[in-house]
């Protein structure tokens, strides 16, 4: 037999959702009890997977019951692991913020400052900083969505990983094609330095 337990923080500012493989309902609601939670309801799970086979698939969102867990009974995060989230999604900000202006003055200094051997190199480092800057308070901002909002933390949660999965697949092939380039330079300079 299994349970979700729903209730409150000992605060009753923030909703809690409990798994329980309690035999009863009494026990389930002990156990949330136990945890410090002010239990406000109690649900009988049927047709639960065992532990040893979990339900595999996409994180649960506002939709349809999902994990033998339904829509309204979404998992939200404690105030410690908000604090978490927030702070990072605060840095992501930050960072990206500071990047986007590091790219621009970058980008003014490659056209109305540099050497003229200089502008191109300038003028593309600027052009990263800024799509990297922006992509980075983007993701802030999806972290920051997880703390700021009730009922959808699992999908906020799987929205800021899939923006930053993205962030880091173009900066992995950023890095492969800077390789490359190197490459081909050191190559380059080689055969010009045999042949002269």
């Amino acid at each position: 037999m299994a349970f979700w337990v729903h209730g409150r923080d000992q605060s009753g500012d923030e909703t809690e959702s409990i798994f329980s493989e309690a035999s009863t309902e009494e026990e389930a609601r002990a156990a949330g009890v136990a945890r410090g939670m002010v239990v406000e309801s109690v649900e009988r799970v049927e047709n639960r997977a065992p532990a040893a086979d979990p339900p595999r698939g996409p994180l649960p969102s506002a939709g349809p019951a999902t994990l033998g867990r339904p829509a309204e009974a979404q998992y939200e995060f404690t105030k410690e692991q908000d604090q978490v989230i927030a702070g990072l999604g605060r840095s992501m900000r930050f960072v990206g913020m500071a990047l986007t202006v590091v790219g621009g003055f970058g980008i003014l200094v490659g056209l109305f400052g540099g050497a003229p051997r200089n502008v191109g190199g300038a003028l593309v480092q600027g052009a990263l900083n800024i799509l990297i800057g922006i992509f980075t308070v983007g993701i802030g901002n999806s972290f920051q969505k997880v703390v700021d909002t009730r009922g959808n933390d699992l999908g906020h949660l799987m929205e800021a990983l899939e923006s930053l999965g993205t962030l880091y697949g173009l900066l992995k092939w950023l890095v492969l094609l800077a390789v490359v380039l190197l490459g081909a330079a050191f190559l380059f300079l080689g055969i010009g330095r045999l042949s002269g």
